[in-house]
């Protein structure tokens, strides 16, 4: 998250927002392969050298999709950031056939999920190998994402997984503060960059007080309602598409700030005005 959303930030500084879509799709990759491995783990939690050694596989497909996210932004390649989504993706396969074998009764919902994994996984090698040059990318990836949601959708009508509501809810509470925790993190960064070359302003005091204050907000916000009173069985698609906003859109906030203090600095070459009203869509979008 950390790399696309520095990413992210340098494009939006540069004024090109149309950096935004290719945020999302890799947002996209690192948010659905977390939060289908975070349901597993819930409904099925077995703790035993298999299970931590398959947890280690998809760490190390986290990392390999980290050191594609510069080339994938830049428009230049796509081969890693999809080698390393697969990596999370296929080590998925295993353990919904262990559940197919050890849970009678979803052993068809078990199995169609290894199947729709592999399916689906296959057409993301397709894109990347032999789709041509002019189709466009947004369209080809849309159509792929809409395919990995569905799947799940389709999978529970043979039996759904077990439900831990508080238990879920305490996992994307965390997640949310990890990301926040990266938005505090990269705009001291920026900050921290900045007041080595030039002197404190009281712009940039305006902007530290006020970033602070939109993170503590956001916070103050999400975890003031508890989550895990309000997950039910017939909201989890829309339990796991409104966090999905909610994680794009808050670590876009960190980009958005770190734009700030570039316009502080007069060092982005966009003006106030663009520069606000992508701030506050940002914002809006979090709300």
């Amino acid at each position: 998250m950390a790399a696309n959303a520095a990413g992210l930030h340098h494009d939006l500084a540069h004024g090109n927002t149309l950096a935004l879509l290719m945020y999302v799709m890799v947002f996209f990759a690192i948010w659905w392969a977390w939060v289908s491995y975070t349901w597993f783990a819930s409904a099925y939690d077995p703790q035993d050298t298999s299970f931590r050694l398959t947890t280690f596989i998809i760490m190390a497909g986290v990392l390999v999709l980290a050191a594609g996210v510069p080339l994938a932004e830049a428009g230049v390649d796509y081969r890693m950031i999809v080698i390393g989504y697969m990596i999370m993706r296929f080590a998925m396969i295993p353990l919904w056939l262990r559940v197919a074998q050890e849970d009678p009764p979803r052993r068809t919902g078990a199995r169609f999920y290894a199947l729709g994994i592999l399916v689906v996984q296959a057409l993301w090698v397709a894109w990347v190998l032999w789709v041509p040059r002019g189709t466009p990318k947004m369209l080809v990836v849309a159509a792929l994402a809409a395919l990995e949601m569905y799947l799940p959708v389709y999978a529970q009508r043979f039996g759904r997984t077990p439900l831990h509501p508080h238990h879920m809810a305490e996992r994307f509470s965390l997640f949310t503060i990890i990301v926040l925790d990266e938005v505090l993190l990269a705009t001291t960064q920026g900050i921290t960059a900045v007041l080595d070359i030039h002197k404190l302003t009281p712009e940039l005091v305006m902007l530290i007080v006020g970033s602070f204050l939109i993170v503590v907000t956001t916070w103050w916000f999400y975890f003031k309602t508890e989550l895990g009173d309000l997950l039910t069985e017939d909201c989890r698609d829309v339990f796991n598409l409104i966090h999905f906003l909610i994680f794009a859109s808050v670590a876009a906030l960190g980009a958005g700030l770190g734009m700030m203090v570039d316009m502080v600095q007069h060092e982005a070459h966009l003006n106030v005005t663009n520069a606000n009203m992508i701030l506050g869509s940002i914002l809006r979008s979090i709300c």
